[in-house]
Protein backbone atom coordinates (compact mmCIF):
# COMPACT_ATOMS: atom_id res chain seq x y z
CA UNK A 1 0.00 0.00 0.00
CA UNK A 2 1.52 3.46 -0.97
CA UNK A 3 1.48 6.71 1.15
CA UNK A 4 -1.79 7.81 0.07
CA UNK A 5 -3.52 4.84 0.86
CA UNK A 6 -1.98 4.46 3.90
CA UNK A 7 -2.96 8.03 4.54
CA UNK A 8 -6.52 7.61 3.76
CA UNK A 9 -6.93 4.42 5.93
CA UNK A 10 -5.61 6.86 8.69
CA UNK A 11 -8.02 9.39 8.17
CA UNK A 12 -10.94 7.28 7.93
CA UNK A 13 -10.29 5.16 11.38
CA UNK A 14 -9.90 8.55 13.29
CA UNK A 15 -13.28 9.10 12.09
CA UNK A 16 -14.92 6.66 12.97
CA UNK A 17 -13.50 6.49 16.39
CA UNK A 18 -14.74 10.47 17.00
CA UNK A 19 -17.92 9.56 15.35
CA UNK A 20 -18.77 6.42 17.87
CA UNK A 21 -17.79 8.18 20.65
CA UNK A 22 -19.80 11.13 20.49
CA UNK A 23 -22.81 9.21 19.56
CA UNK A 24 -21.81 7.15 22.97
CA UNK A 25 -22.01 10.56 25.06
CA UNK A 26 -25.63 11.74 23.07
CA UNK A 27 -23.71 14.59 22.24
CA UNK A 28 -22.16 17.12 19.36
CA UNK A 29 -18.76 16.35 18.45
CA UNK A 30 -16.12 18.49 20.46
CA UNK A 31 -18.52 18.92 23.71
CA UNK A 32 -16.74 16.91 26.65
CA UNK A 33 -17.72 15.96 29.95
CA UNK A 34 -15.30 18.32 31.13
CA UNK A 35 -17.64 21.31 30.52
CA UNK A 36 -19.15 23.35 33.22
CA UNK A 37 -22.70 22.99 32.54
CA UNK A 38 -24.27 19.24 32.74
CA UNK A 39 -27.88 19.15 30.84
CA UNK A 40 -30.64 17.14 32.47
CA UNK A 41 -32.04 14.64 29.53
CA UNK A 42 -34.10 12.25 31.24
CA UNK A 43 -34.74 8.43 29.31
CA UNK A 44 -38.41 8.77 30.44
CA UNK A 45 -40.92 8.78 33.81
CA UNK A 46 -40.64 7.16 36.49
CA UNK A 47 -37.92 5.51 40.01
CA UNK A 48 -35.11 5.05 36.75
CA UNK A 49 -36.31 7.83 33.88
CA UNK A 50 -36.50 10.86 36.79
CA UNK A 51 -33.71 9.38 39.10
CA UNK A 52 -31.05 12.37 39.15
CA UNK A 53 -28.34 9.32 40.50
CA UNK A 54 -29.17 7.53 37.14
CA UNK A 55 -25.97 8.81 34.40
CA UNK A 56 -28.12 7.94 31.55
CA UNK A 57 -30.45 11.08 32.43
CA UNK A 58 -27.12 13.38 31.66
CA UNK A 59 -26.27 14.84 28.46
CA UNK A 60 -22.98 13.29 28.95
CA UNK A 61 -24.12 10.28 30.64
CA UNK A 62 -22.36 11.20 33.60
CA UNK A 63 -24.06 12.75 36.97
CA UNK A 64 -23.27 16.61 37.52
CA UNK A 65 -20.51 17.05 40.09
CA UNK A 66 -19.62 19.87 42.63
CA UNK A 67 -17.74 21.73 39.94
CA UNK A 68 -20.38 21.97 37.54
CA UNK A 69 -23.70 24.02 36.90
CA UNK A 70 -26.72 21.49 36.36
CA UNK A 71 -29.08 22.86 34.08
CA UNK A 72 -32.91 21.35 34.09
CA UNK A 73 -35.02 21.91 31.30
CA UNK A 74 -36.53 18.86 30.05
CA UNK A 75 -39.63 17.20 31.23
CA UNK A 76 -40.20 15.15 32.93
CA UNK A 77 -37.84 16.54 35.75
CA UNK A 78 -35.34 15.00 37.98
CA UNK A 79 -36.29 13.31 41.23
CA UNK A 80 -33.11 13.59 44.20
CA UNK A 81 -33.46 10.95 46.68
CA UNK A 82 -29.80 10.80 47.53
CA UNK A 83 -26.81 12.45 47.86
CA UNK A 84 -25.82 15.49 45.06
CA UNK A 85 -23.68 18.05 45.06
CA UNK A 86 -23.36 21.04 42.08
CA UNK A 87 -21.44 24.29 42.20
CA UNK A 88 -25.25 25.68 40.70
CA UNK A 89 -28.84 24.61 39.81
CA UNK A 90 -30.32 26.27 37.14
CA UNK A 91 -34.34 24.90 36.91
CA UNK A 92 -35.95 26.27 33.45
CA UNK A 93 -32.98 27.94 31.77
CA UNK A 94 -33.48 27.74 28.03
CA UNK A 95 -36.11 29.96 26.54
CA UNK A 96 -33.73 32.49 25.83
CA UNK A 97 -35.53 34.04 22.34
CA UNK A 98 -38.36 31.50 21.70
CA UNK A 99 -40.28 29.05 23.71
CA UNK A 100 -38.77 25.72 23.47
CA UNK A 101 -39.12 23.92 26.88
CA UNK A 102 -41.84 23.45 28.98
CA UNK A 103 -42.65 23.93 32.55
CA UNK A 104 -40.26 22.09 34.37
CA UNK A 105 -40.75 21.04 37.97
CA UNK A 106 -37.65 19.46 40.41
CA UNK A 107 -38.55 16.75 43.42
CA UNK A 108 -36.32 16.81 46.24
CA UNK A 109 -37.60 13.85 48.81
CA UNK A 110 -37.29 11.73 51.96
CA UNK A 111 -33.42 10.85 52.14
CA UNK A 112 -32.08 13.00 50.66
CA UNK A 113 -29.14 15.77 50.55
CA UNK A 114 -28.25 18.27 48.26
CA UNK A 115 -25.62 21.14 48.47
CA UNK A 116 -25.29 23.80 45.74
CA UNK A 117 -21.60 25.57 45.89
CA UNK A 118 -23.18 28.76 44.92
CA UNK A 119 -26.47 29.97 43.44
CA UNK A 120 -29.83 28.40 42.77
CA UNK A 121 -32.23 30.35 39.75
CA UNK A 122 -35.63 29.09 39.19
CA UNK A 123 -37.29 30.25 36.06
CA UNK A 124 -34.63 32.22 34.34
CA UNK A 125 -35.50 33.62 30.91
CA UNK A 126 -38.50 35.60 30.61
CA UNK A 127 -40.21 32.35 28.91
CA UNK A 128 -39.02 30.03 31.71
CA UNK A 129 -40.82 28.41 34.15
CA UNK A 130 -39.86 26.68 37.01
CA UNK A 131 -40.65 24.56 40.26
CA UNK A 132 -38.29 22.82 42.98
CA UNK A 133 -40.71 20.94 44.90
CA UNK A 134 -38.95 19.89 48.41
CA UNK A 135 -40.80 16.98 49.86
CA UNK A 136 -38.64 16.00 52.15
CA UNK A 137 -34.45 15.67 52.90
CA UNK A 138 -32.24 18.73 53.33
CA UNK A 139 -31.32 20.99 50.56
CA UNK A 140 -28.38 23.93 51.13
CA UNK A 141 -27.54 26.58 49.18
CA UNK A 142 -24.65 28.67 49.79
CA UNK A 143 -25.23 31.48 47.73
CA UNK A 144 -28.48 33.05 46.23
CA UNK A 145 -31.75 31.59 45.61
CA UNK A 146 -33.83 33.34 43.20
CA UNK A 147 -37.57 32.21 42.56
CA UNK A 148 -37.95 34.25 39.18
CA UNK A 149 -35.15 35.58 38.41
CA UNK A 150 -36.50 36.93 34.66
CA UNK A 151 -39.22 34.49 34.24
CA UNK A 152 -41.39 32.71 36.56
CA UNK A 153 -40.19 30.46 39.66
CA UNK A 154 -41.88 28.76 42.56
CA UNK A 155 -40.51 27.37 45.36
CA UNK A 156 -42.71 24.29 47.33
CA UNK A 157 -41.85 23.34 50.75
CA UNK A 158 -43.54 20.21 51.72
CA UNK A 159 -41.23 18.48 54.24
CA UNK A 160 -37.58 18.80 55.49
CA UNK A 161 -35.66 22.08 55.19
CA UNK A 162 -34.09 24.08 53.33
CA UNK A 163 -31.21 26.87 54.13
CA UNK A 164 -30.21 29.48 51.61
CA UNK A 165 -26.72 31.11 53.03
CA UNK A 166 -26.76 34.26 50.50
CA UNK A 167 -30.02 36.14 49.59
CA UNK A 168 -33.16 34.67 49.12
CA UNK A 169 -34.92 36.59 45.92
CA UNK A 170 -38.78 36.04 45.56
CA UNK A 171 -39.52 37.84 42.05
CA UNK A 172 -36.37 39.62 40.55
CA UNK A 173 -36.12 42.46 37.06
CA UNK A 174 -39.62 41.29 36.32
CA UNK A 175 -39.74 38.04 36.80
CA UNK A 176 -42.57 36.38 38.90
CA UNK A 177 -42.13 34.22 42.05
CA UNK A 178 -44.47 32.03 44.27
CA UNK A 179 -43.49 30.29 47.63
CA UNK A 180 -45.83 27.92 49.54
CA UNK A 181 -44.53 26.57 52.82
CA UNK A 182 -46.93 23.65 53.39
CA UNK A 183 -44.30 21.78 55.88
CA UNK A 184 -40.95 21.91 56.91
CA UNK A 185 -38.23 24.47 57.38
CA UNK A 186 -37.07 27.55 55.69
CA UNK A 187 -33.97 29.31 56.84
CA UNK A 188 -32.90 32.23 55.12
CA UNK A 189 -30.40 35.79 56.18
CA UNK A 190 -32.00 37.89 54.07
CA UNK A 191 -35.07 38.52 51.97
CA UNK A 192 -35.31 40.67 49.20
CA UNK A 193 -38.86 40.72 46.86
CA UNK A 194 -39.79 42.47 43.86
CA UNK A 195 -36.75 43.43 42.89
CA UNK A 196 -36.34 45.76 39.93
CA UNK A 197 -32.70 45.46 39.27
CA UNK A 198 -31.69 46.31 35.66
CA UNK A 199 -29.04 43.29 34.52
CA UNK A 200 -26.73 44.15 31.30
CA UNK A 201 -27.92 40.89 29.59
CA UNK A 202 -28.45 40.84 25.72
CA UNK A 203 -30.45 38.27 25.83
CA UNK A 204 -33.14 39.77 28.40
CA UNK A 205 -35.20 42.50 28.27
CA UNK A 206 -34.85 45.30 29.97
CA UNK A 207 -37.96 45.56 32.28
CA UNK A 208 -39.24 48.88 33.64
CA UNK A 209 -40.50 48.07 37.23
CA UNK A 210 -40.80 44.73 39.75
CA UNK A 211 -41.81 41.98 39.06
CA UNK A 212 -44.70 39.81 40.96
CA UNK A 213 -44.47 37.88 44.29
CA UNK A 214 -46.08 35.81 46.37
CA UNK A 215 -45.62 33.82 49.75
CA UNK A 216 -47.92 31.60 51.65
CA UNK A 217 -47.73 30.08 54.93
CA UNK A 218 -49.93 27.01 54.64
CA UNK A 219 -47.64 25.07 57.25
CA UNK A 220 -43.66 24.74 57.85
CA UNK A 221 -41.44 27.82 59.48
CA UNK A 222 -39.09 30.71 57.55
CA UNK A 223 -36.16 31.15 60.68
CA UNK A 224 -34.70 34.52 59.18
CA UNK A 225 -31.58 34.86 61.43
CA UNK A 226 -32.38 38.23 61.60
CA UNK A 227 -33.76 40.57 64.41
CA UNK A 228 -34.42 44.20 62.37
CA UNK A 229 -36.40 42.95 59.52
CA UNK A 230 -39.93 42.39 61.07
CA UNK A 231 -41.19 45.35 59.46
CA UNK A 232 -40.40 43.90 55.51
CA UNK A 233 -42.95 41.12 56.74
CA UNK A 234 -45.34 43.71 57.68
CA UNK A 235 -45.30 45.66 54.07
CA UNK A 236 -45.61 42.44 52.81
CA UNK A 237 -48.79 41.28 54.44
CA UNK A 238 -50.32 44.85 53.91
CA UNK A 239 -49.80 44.72 50.26
CA UNK A 240 -51.27 40.86 50.29
CA UNK A 241 -48.17 39.11 49.27
CA UNK A 242 -47.48 37.20 52.84
CA UNK A 243 -50.50 35.43 53.23
CA UNK A 244 -51.56 32.32 55.55
CA UNK A 245 -53.79 29.41 54.10
CA UNK A 246 -54.49 31.19 50.95
CA UNK A 247 -55.63 34.04 52.78
CA UNK A 248 -57.78 32.18 55.55
CA UNK A 249 -55.35 32.11 58.33
CA UNK A 250 -53.11 34.62 60.01
CA UNK A 251 -49.39 35.04 59.61
CA UNK A 252 -47.31 35.73 62.94
CA UNK A 253 -43.91 36.82 62.54
CA UNK A 254 -42.07 37.31 66.52
CA UNK A 255 -38.49 37.62 67.13
CA UNK A 256 -36.76 35.43 69.30
CA UNK A 257 -34.04 37.38 71.28
CA UNK A 258 -32.50 34.26 72.39
CA UNK A 259 -31.83 32.74 69.14
CA UNK A 260 -31.76 35.91 67.76
CA UNK A 261 -33.61 34.82 65.03
CA UNK A 262 -37.49 36.18 63.23
CA UNK A 263 -40.12 33.62 63.52
CA UNK A 264 -42.71 33.26 60.80
CA UNK A 265 -45.53 30.96 60.59
CA UNK A 266 -49.31 30.60 59.59
CA UNK A 267 -52.01 29.93 62.05
CA UNK A 268 -55.32 28.65 61.29
CA UNK A 269 -58.15 30.30 61.79
CA UNK A 270 -60.57 27.67 63.96
CA UNK A 271 -63.06 28.90 61.81
CA UNK A 272 -64.64 31.35 58.89
CA UNK A 273 -68.03 32.80 59.56
CA UNK A 274 -68.29 32.82 55.51
CA UNK A 275 -68.33 28.94 55.93
CA UNK A 276 -71.04 28.24 58.17
CA UNK A 277 -74.56 27.83 57.13
CA UNK A 278 -77.15 28.52 59.79
CA UNK A 279 -80.51 26.78 58.97
CA UNK A 280 -83.94 26.73 61.45
CA UNK A 281 -82.95 25.24 64.68
CA UNK A 282 -79.34 26.13 64.87
CA UNK A 283 -77.32 27.69 67.42
CA UNK A 284 -73.97 29.63 67.33
CA UNK A 285 -72.46 30.18 70.98
CA UNK A 286 -69.64 32.50 71.57
CA UNK A 287 -67.33 30.46 73.63
CA UNK A 288 -65.26 33.79 74.41
CA UNK A 289 -62.51 33.04 71.78
CA UNK A 290 -60.06 36.54 71.92
CA UNK A 291 -58.19 35.64 68.55
CA UNK A 292 -54.74 34.97 67.80
CA UNK A 293 -51.69 37.18 68.36
CA UNK A 294 -51.12 38.17 64.14
CA UNK A 295 -49.59 40.87 61.79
Amino acid sequence: MNKRGIFVCSVLTALLILSSSAAALKVAPWHTTSDLDEQWKPLGSGAIGQSWHNPENWWHNVVPTALQKAKVNRVPGPIISGVAEVYQLFISEGNMSAFEYSPCTMRVVEGASVSIGQAVILGYYPLDNGTLQIDGGTVNVASHLFVGRHGTGKLVLNGGSMTVGGNFVVAHQGGSGRVELNGGTLNINQLTYEYAYTEADPNIPLVNGPGQASIDLSGGTILHNSASIIGIYQQMIDAGKLTAYNGKGSVIVRYDAAAQRTIVKGQLTLWDYQDIEVTAGSTVVDEGWTGFDRM
